[in-house]
Parts: structure tokens; C-alpha cells; sequence
């Protein structure tokens, strides 16, 4: 999650630079809300209260995603679409490299899901525990991430300053 958040951050930055249309916290916020829309489906894990920790349904399915991208353009227009393109193909792409369980790149015509660079082995402890609580590569690369994008817009405030 602290990954999404920060290249939300740093896509807003990129599609406002690209359209050049002005950096607002309202667009910076939406980015960071494109990027972690796919977990979605965690708030159902979340109430299941389920110990089984894989949430990668519909919103984790790419095609899924081209209907409700055509929509945006359709009524916002090509630099919101953009940024929610940008931010979903993040997202999908961050849950099919290394910790993640996987994303079925060809629903519905198969259920086999795409993964590299997987933890060899599941946790003893709750995944979020050991991933994000514990020194491993997988909390380095998250949290170094998200302090890259709070320091791209830190360094974006000040240049506009």
C-alpha cells in the first residue's frame, strides 16, 4: 500500500506535468485513489474477517478495468482517464512483481495467475506482519517508494513556491 500511495503521488505529478494543467491536492488526493482502487476488494477480506489473505478478485482483473476507463473518458476527459490508466496499470503491474499473489492478466478466458518475484514461502505470521512490520526487502522497496513520491511533491511545492 505505502507503494500505491506514493506513485499515485508521483503519476498525479507526471499527467499534470504532461497536460500541463496545475498540480492541485485535489488531483494529487485522486491519484492516490486511483492507484489503491484495486484493493477495493480488501475492504470484503476485511469484513469476512477471513484468515485467508488473498482479496485479488474483479478489481485485480485488467479487463475489468477497460469499460470503467472508457466511462471516465467518456465524462472526464483524457487527463483524468490518463491518470486513472496510469495509476490501475501501477497497480497491477506492483501486484504481479514480488509480493502479491498474483493477477489473472487473462480473465475470463483463464483463472492462472501471473506472478514473479514471489516470497518463496507464505509467512507464519499475518502477510501484513511480516511484509510491512519486519526489516525485508519488500517494506524497504514500499516505504522507499512512498518516501520517493513525498519527496517529488515536496520538491514539486517548492519549485512552485
Amino acid at each position: 500500500m505505502p507503494l500505491d500511495i506514493g506513485f499515485g503521488i508521483m503519476l498525479s505529478l507526471a499527467t499534470a506535468h504532461l497536460f500541463s494543467v496545475p498540480t492541485t491536492p485535489s488531483f494529487i488526493a485522486l491519484g492516490v485513489i486511483f492507484a489503491l482502487l484495486p484493493d477495493v476488494d480488501m475492504l470484503w477480506y476485511l469484513a469476512s474477517r477471513s484468515t485467508y489473505h488473498d482479496h485479488r478478485t474483479y478489481p485485480h482483473y485488467p479487463l475489468v478495468w477497460v469499460p470503467i476507463i472508457a466511462l471516465v473518458y467518456f465524462f472526464a476527459g483524457p487527463i483524468i482517464c490518463t491518470l486513472l490508466l496510469l495509476c490501475i496499470a501501477m497497480h497491477l503491474i506492483h501486484d504481479t512483481i514480488g509480493l502479491g499473489w498474483g493477477i489473472a492478466w487473462l480473465w475470463p478466458f483463464s483463472k492462472r495467475r501471473f506472478q514473479f518475484l514471489a516470497p518463496k514461502k507464505e509467512p507464519r505470521e499475518h502477510w501484513v506482519i511480516a511484509y510491512y512490520f519486519r526489516p525485508t526487502p519488500v517494506a524497504f522497496i514500499e516505504y522507499g517508494v512512498f518516501l520517493v513520491g513525498l519527496c517529488a511533491l515536496y520538491a514539486h511545492i517548492k519549485g512552485a513556491l
